[in-house]
């Protein structure tokens, strides 16, 4: 393989791959595993035609998001904070996609969840039995949410 690197004048160091690895890790566990199972509560399995166009839905939500901020996160007053982090190795490799600053991985991350936030079913969160806080689908104008549907319910007589 060593034939088709691009920089062969700079050797991969373990060093360096090791650096990248245990940042890389503590993204994973402490920022996204907790985002990722943060999700179960609002997402079921739907049929594969939903699942097909909720998944295109999200491609398209993670993309677009990914693209503003990481140019955002390149802006002359944060990219030497955030940004430069992903870029202080110039031998990328593999694992070298996935390394930057924990602030970054959460804010280009958090697109993904933007996208399944947005595409999960109403018809959980009214029947959840809950009223959460924080509820992100009570930002949806005209959204009357679980105390509206509750209400349904207690009142319903039976006819």
């Amino acid at each position: 393989m060593k034939k088709y690197k691009n920089q062969k004048d700079k050797p991969e160091t373990w060093e360096n791959q090791w650096e990248r690895l245990k940042v890389l890790l503590s993204n994973h566990f402490c920022i996204q595993l907790p985002l990722i199972c943060g999700t179960y509560y609002f997402t079921e399995m739907p049929r594969w035609c939903m699942l097909l166009a909720r998944c295109f839905g999200c491609v398209v939500i993670e993309d677009t998001w990914h693209y503003f901020l990481h140019r955002l996160l390149h802006h002359k007053r944060i990219y030497k904070y955030i940004n430069k982090v992903h870029l202080e190795f110039q031998t990328p490799f593999g694992m070298e996609a996935e390394y930057a600053h924990s602030l970054e991985t959460l804010v280009l991350g958090t697109g993904f969840f933007i996208g399944i936030m947005l595409s999960c079913d109403q018809t959980i969160d009214v029947h959840s039995g809950y009223d959460v806080p924080l509820n992100h689908l009570n930002l949806i104008p005209f959204y009357a949410g679980f105390q509206h549907h509750d209400f349904h319910h207690i009142n319903f007589i039976g006819t």
